[in-house]
């Protein structure tokens, strides 16, 4: 898991969304390649909306802020708070 921090224009207003990026994760295979457990797609977690200092998740559509979120240019993701062991 990392932190999330990302600035985004939604309906003309300038929000800055915080929350949790978690990074896909391959479930475990056997010997033979066979899944044994299901992969985990990466994923988004938004705790909190803001516009300027207030907080206002529970005003917006956090459905559509985080197609939003996604839809941003890709960069290389910080995973400088991940474990070690997450490699």
């Amino acid at each position: 898991m990392a932190k999330l921090k990302v600035d985004i224009t939604y309906q003309g207003r300038d929000l800055t969304v915080l929350g949790e990026y978690h990074k896909a994760h391959r479930g475990y295979r056997n010997s033979y390649g066979v899944p044994e457990e299901p992969d985990d797609p990466e994923e988004i977690e938004i705790d909190h909306v803001m516009l300027g200092k207030r907080d206002v998740t529970r005003f917006v559509n956090l459905e559509k802020i985080e197609s939003a979120v996604w839809a941003l240019p890709a960069e290389e993701p910080d995973y400088s708070d991940y474990d070690e062991d997450w490699r």
